[in-house]
């Protein structure tokens, strides 16, 4: 089995060392580095490739959602769990919308993480029982996981901006709009702007 290449972070320090712990007794997985914060996290991906990430869904300073589509955006093959104490529907969806794979709450056995990582290994998603009603759902997550400049252009867009007051708003061209616009009918499977704006609505990309 390849070794999996995992990488940590956690504003706790006795939850930093506790997963790292439980880690590295895992002989398939291999602990590439930990990090405490948002800057210290993306200091490291730039030096480091890890193949999982587990993320605390609480970081001080940032919205998690937000560190979450960054980091999607940045390196979009990596996979990652929410590792949190928070719980809720709402949170699952918006995770996963965000590029997340796996859901842990850190109140379940520490066991919980493990399963969790070796379920991404082989290519599942993954979340606790509480949650199954979501997964059939949350299973075709990928073909709606949009950028964060398609976001920007579909909260535009339901402001009712035309496509170039877009490109001029976002400092992009008329092309690059019309490009994103294509991508995101496609993603939706919608043919229309009625039908995008209503499904994004239907699937809370936009309130």
């Amino acid at each position: 089995m390849k070794t999996l290449k995992i990488a940590i972070a956690d504003d706790h320090p006795i939850i930093l060392r506790g997963i790292s712990s439980l880690i590295m007794t895992e002989p398939a997985c291999e602990l590439l580095f930990t990090a405490t914060g948002k800057n210290d996290l993306l200091g490291h991906l730039k030096n480091q490739e890890p193949d999982l990430l587990v993320l605390d869904v609480v970081m001080p300073g940032v919205s998690a959602t937000e560190l979450f589509g960054e980091i999607k955006d940045l390196y979009p093959s990596l996979m990652m769990i929410a590792y949190t104490s928070l719980s809720s529907d709402i949170l699952v969806r918006s995770l996963f919308r965000d590029g997340v794979k796996g859901y842990v709450n850190k109140n379940d056995p520490p066991e919980e993480l493990i399963t969790a990582i070796n379920t991404l290994r082989e290519g599942g998603i993954y979340l606790p029982e509480q949650y199954g009603h979501l997964a059939a759902k949350l299973s075709d997550t990928e073909a709606l996981a949009i950028s964060k400049r398609e976001k920007e252009i579909l909260l535009l867009i339901s402001e009712q901006f035309t496509t170039t007051q877009i490109a001029e708003k976002l400092f992009i061209s008329v092309n690059t709009v019309e490009s994103h616009r294509k991508k995101l009918f496609e993603k939706f499977k919608v043919e229309n702007l009625a039908g995008l704006i209503r499904e994004a609505i239907k699937q809370g990309y936009i309130h």
